[in-house]
């Protein structure tokens, strides 16, 4: 057997650097990193649902329970003796209306379940919703949109956004609000005197605790980018944000979270006549890693 090698050069050194290989690629050697890179997780859409495109259902007068666009919808009085409906109408979107409230009366809401499928009450949620049609008929009238375990925004847990019109009625206060019955309501002002708009987006970004970050834009017909997970800024920058925190509302005592029971999306207005149609809401969460 003969040991002669067939690539002479494989050892073979120099005069500059005897322990060179005149032959680099003879044993190519590929460095693997001891720690790999971390991909941050990105959003899994769990349901994109667009109401306008629903058929029309049949009107729900004042508080009630209806089917409108395959989902079982709840309409409830917050307070006061206000005289509502709630619709789902083709090409338009799920339209809530108060046409008789008065001012301090409390108004009304409607909810429906939002079921993200498997999921983790200790995990985070983003709730992403499009709303058109917003009328504020006289300084006061609010607005209120976000996710919630109870019947309506002043009931056990409820995240989201209180948009209220300004004297004049020509400009409104975008508000991060949180509710819990154990510590009551907790409204922050994110920004004063925005232009009344017939179109917001609203993202409800859920920690999966007790806190949720709050991100409203008026005039915004469309979803925007989705939060980066893990950045220092995560939301767009064209959203106005704020956090509903817990400061000066006790959490419940449930190591599950605010919502580990049931999400709602819970929407309503707070006081006084107005009406807004929701469009079409969007459930994610991050991916599982």
């Amino acid at each position: 057997m003969s040991t002669e090698s067939n690539n002479a050069d494989v050892f073979q050194g120099n005069t500059t650097t005897p322990t060179a290989s005149n032959n680099v690629n003879a044993f190519p050697i590929t460095i693997i990193s001891s720690t790999p890179p971390v991909t941050a997780p990105v959003w899994e859409t769990v349901e994109d649902y667009d109401w306008s495109a629903q058929a029309t259902s049949a009107v729900l007068n004042n508080a009630g329970t209806s089917t409108m666009g395959g989902k079982s919808i709840t309409a409830s009085t917050v307070g006061g003796t206000p005289t509502y409906t709630t619709q789902n109408v083709n090409g338009s979107g799920l339209v809530f209306t108060i046409v008789s409230g008065l001012a301090g009366s409390g108004g009304a809401a409607f909810r429906f379940d939002l079921v993200p499928g498997n999921y983790n009450p200790g995990e985070q949620v983003l709730v992403e919703m499009l709303f058109t049609g917003a009328s504020y008929t006289v300084a006061g009238v609010q607005q209120l949109w976000g996710i919630g375990a109870g019947g309506h925004f002043s009931q056990v847990e409820w995240h989201g956004v209180q948009l209220q019109s300004l004297a004049g009625n020509i400009t409104v206060n975008h508000n991060a609000r949180g509710f819990s019955t154990s510590g009551g309501a907790r409204s922050v002002t994110m920004a004063a005197a925005q232009p009344i708009s017939t179109d917001y987006l609203v993202q409800v970004w859920y920690d999966g605790t007790y806190c949720s970050r709050v991100g409203v834009l008026e005039g915004q017909t469309s979803f925007l980018s989705q939060p980066i997970v893990g950045q220092a800024s995560p939301m767009n920058g064209s959203l106005d944000i704020g956090n509903t925190g817990t400061q000066t509302a006790a959490p419940q005592a449930n190591l599950n979270g605010a919502f580990s029971s049931v999400l709602r999306c819970v929407c309503g207005i707070g006081t006084d006549e107005g009406s807004f149609t929701l469009k079409r809401h969007r459930i994610s969460r991050p991916t599982r890693m």
